[in-house]
């Protein structure tokens, strides 16, 4: 299982390559892959602050880079988690097709942060009208998490059409904890819940639960944090 994520980095503007960021100083956009199954740190790549945390060849470029690092035989089958600031289409599509290979011995998946639109919105209110709510993992025993639950929310979003085989879309949802209210969205705070959306073409241990970090706290504070991305465990697909 490999994780990407993006890091400002505050720099002096002088710096080599440092360039304003969207969150108002100049410094310099980290990426890092690891490797989440044994800690290690593959890869890491700088670049100017201005570089977008979705752009798809710098993303791309440093999960090639951790890939390169895996021995041979450990490069076939790999889950890739990505949050959702470092979520493209086209990233999605190099994943699935395995970096553009064509053998059938590779199966490279993902497990992506999602948009939280209106559509995203209403499908969640279909589950809460149906009850299509089942308990999430994650807990501190890596059993269930208290209060807090996941559904398939694929077939309640309408045609998805141009994404690869095995596509689905999860949703999550729990107590708005405080440390998140400064950053919830008005549905969230009306709601007073806290909901995150992943797209995955997991296919592996599908089970009634869906782990998704193993925090007994709250994880990071972005809405689609690495740690908080599934990686073993599944819900039943809404329908």
């Amino acid at each position: 299982m490999i994780d990407s994520d993006g890091t400002l980095i505050p720099a002096p503007s002088e710096k080599v390559g440092a360039h304003g960021t969207h969150k108002g100083f100049p410094g310099h956009h980290v990426f890092v892959a690891t490797c989440d199954n044994t800690g290690e740190q593959l890869a890491a790549t700088l670049h100017p602050g201005n570089v977008s945390a979705n752009d798809a060849e710098v993303n791309i470029d440093i999960l090639t880079r951790a890939v390169a690092q895996l021995p041979w035989w450990r490069r076939q089958k790999v889950l890739f988690r990505v949050d959702g600031a470092g979520f493209s289409h086209r990233l999605i599509d190099w994943i699935a097709s395995a970096g553009g290979r064509q053998s059938p011995t590779f199966r490279w998946e993902y497990s992506v942060g999602w948009a939280f639109t209106a559509r995203e919105q209403a499908a969640i209110e279909i589950c809460d009208k149906r009850g299509l709510w089942q308990p999430a993992g994650g807990g501190p025993d890596g059993g269930v998490r208290e209060n807090a639950f996941v559904a398939d929310i694929t077939a309640l979003l309408g045609d998805l059409p141009g994404w690869p085989p095995h596509h689905r879309v999860i949703a999550r949802k729990e107590p708005l904890h405080p440390r998140y209210v400064k950053d919830a969205g008005a549905y969230e705070i009306k709601h007073e819940a806290r909901y995150q959306t992943f797209a995955t073409n997991y296919r592996r241990g599908r089970s009634p639960t869906w782990t998704a970090g193993t925090a007994s706290t709250p994880g990071p504070s972005p809405r689609s944090a690495i740690r908080r991305l599934p990686g073993s465990a599944w819900c039943p697909r809404a329908s």
